[in-house]
């Protein structure tokens, strides 16, 4: 039997568990139709020789469109040479072993666009030798069906190494109340938490962080020592006389509060929040311990060369959160003025489509067209970008619909028989998770009328040329498709670039 490691169960992820007073909440009961794309990632590589415990731990996140149920984890460490590591796997209520190398855990419910970030996979210490550890694979799995099972097992390659500096970061979802995991309604706040584990063999000197949050998401308040961008969204901050023995946690005393604006979405995981640190440089031999260094001015110690922030597993230094929004409704509406022309004539329909919030939207139209006329599909580069659906068009726009905004944009339909029906309609949705107040506007009619004139120009604005491309045939789908990829997978997508355009990258050494 492995050693459990005890101690170090009880270390990174027991301290923020502590912080943030959490409850692990319990698995509700499957739902058949429901999906939730889960997807996992390990934390950490590398293993100093001789230093404290090492945890490695699971980043899970749910990537919606639901809440998956019935979460578990398995972690097979059959593969770990123990020639060279010692390791222990995680142990207590929710976990069952397999024999002595592999567990399975239970992680209860993942809401949509939520995340676990600090729940370990592996513990391990004292390497034997420098070189490869062997590898060892964990496994995601729910009751909820997941359409996307390629991300569920990742398999970890384990290094042994001499010496050096390794920080490991994990955070936690914001809340406005940890304890029943109360999330944070528009306009309010939450708080940050997050730390820094010394893995490493070497004691820390001073330590640099950089935090990035999600979109709708502002810092409430600002720290001394860290710059703020002029959105307030990304903090650089240094702590230059801060030692972080091997085995001691880096945490910030009052966590950083955050505000989610009253516009954002919800109810939903507001995720792409991401919290780096690193060390600043190595601390000397005779640094104080820890009793005589609870504050920055016992210390002994001087700002760091910032060209000596190297860390030999550079990839568990970041780690990514949500923030949890609480249910914030969206009231959309839409309009259409009608069109005449002849039969074999494309008349031109305008829309009209209003959010009245309170949150932004990220709308998406559904177009029926009237019995007797054919949709035709814009041109590629045309907003609004559509594709073909159950004979009509499913539609959306370059980006979202702010609260009291207003868009407007025109389709196209070719007249094919003399009757035209009264059957056509356009609905507006929402992509994004707020639900809709007032769904009796969602919906407005098509009206268009076939004049008694042959092709050619009509009073509603036709015409016999082409216009667009009738939603027929393989050639339409595929030219569509594109479209509509860009115009809703990419919508959310577009939200953060509208907002910021942040990348993050491990800080290896200064130029």
């Amino acid at each position: 039997m492995h050693p459990r490691i005890p101690r170090a169960a009880a270390g990174l992820a027991a301290a923020l568990v502590a912080a943030t007073l959490a409850a692990t909440p319990a698995a509700a009961a499957p739902e058949d139709t429901s999906s939730a794309d889960l997807n996992l990632a390990v934390s950490g590589e590398r293993v100093v020789s001789y230093a404290t415990v090492k945890q490695f731990f699971v980043r899970l996140s749910n990537d919606g469109p639901d809440a998956a149920q019935g979460v578990k984890v398995t972690i097979d460490a059959g593969n770990i040479d123990q020639n060279v590591l010692f390791f222990g796997l995680p142990s207590g209520p929710g976990c069952e072993e397999d024999g002595p190398t592999k567990v399975t855990c239970e992680l209860g419910e993942l809401a949509n666009g939520t995340t676990v970030t600090d729940f370990p996979a592996l513990f391990a210490a004292t390497p034997k030798h420098k070189g490869s550890a062997g590898s060892f694979t964990v496994t995601v799995n729910a009751v909820t069906a997941d359409p996307n099972a390629a991300n569920n097992t990742q398999t970890v390659n384990v290094e042994a190494v001499p010496r050096g500096l390794d920080l490991t970061a994990v955070a936690r979802d914001v809340y406005a109340d940890y304890a029943d995991n109360t999330p944070v309604a528009p306009g309010g706040t939450g708080d940050l938490h997050w730390a820094l584990y010394n893995a490493g063999r070497d004691t820390v000197q001073g330590v640099t962080f950089e935090i990035a949050l999600p979109p709708y998401v502002t810092f409430a308040d600002q720290r001394p020592g860290c710059k703020y961008n002029d959105e307030n969204t990304v903090a650089s901050c240094r702590r230059d006389a801060r030692i972080v023995a091997p085995g001691e946690i880096f945490m910030m005393v009052r966590p950083m509060k955050v505000k989610v604006a009253a516009d954002a979405p919800g109810p939903v995981g507001l995720s792409g929040g991401w919290v780096v640190g690193y060390a600043n440089g190595k601390a000397s031999p005779n640094v104080r311990p820890l009793a005589a260094r609870s504050a920055d001015q016992d210390t002994v110690v001087e700002a760091a060369d910032e060209k000596v922030r190297r860390d030999v597993d550079p990839s568990d230094n970041a780690v990514q959160f949500a923030v949890v929004t609480g249910r914030n409704p969206v009231d959309l509406s839409v309009t259409s003025t009608p069109a005449t022309g002849a039969v074999g004539d494309t008349v031109e329909v305008e829309f009209e489509a209003t959010n009245k919030g309170p949150a932004t939207s990220s709308p998406l139209f559904e177009v029926r067209a009237p019995e007797g006329t054919t949709a035709l599909l814009p041109e590629e580069g045309i907003v609004p970008s559509c594709v073909e659906k159950d004979g009509g068009l499913v539609c959306g726009l370059d980006g979202e619909l702010g609260v009291g905004e207003t868009t407007s944009f025109a389709l196209k339909f070719r007249i094919d028989a003399e009757q035209v029906g009264t059957d056509g309609q356009i609905t507006v949705g929402n992509t994004f998770a707020s639900p809709e107040s007032a769904p009796e506007d969602n919906v407005a009619p098509i009206s268009i009328t076939a004049s008694g004139a042959g092709p050619g120009e009509g009073p509603g604005g036709g015409s016999g040329g082409g216009g667009g491309l009738p939603v027929t045939g393989v050639q339409a789908t595929v030219l569509g498709g594109a479209g509509l990829l860009v115009a809703v997978v990419g919508g959310v997508l577009l939200v953060l670039a509208r907002r910021r355009r942040v990348v993050l990258v491990t800080p290896t050494e200064d130029k």
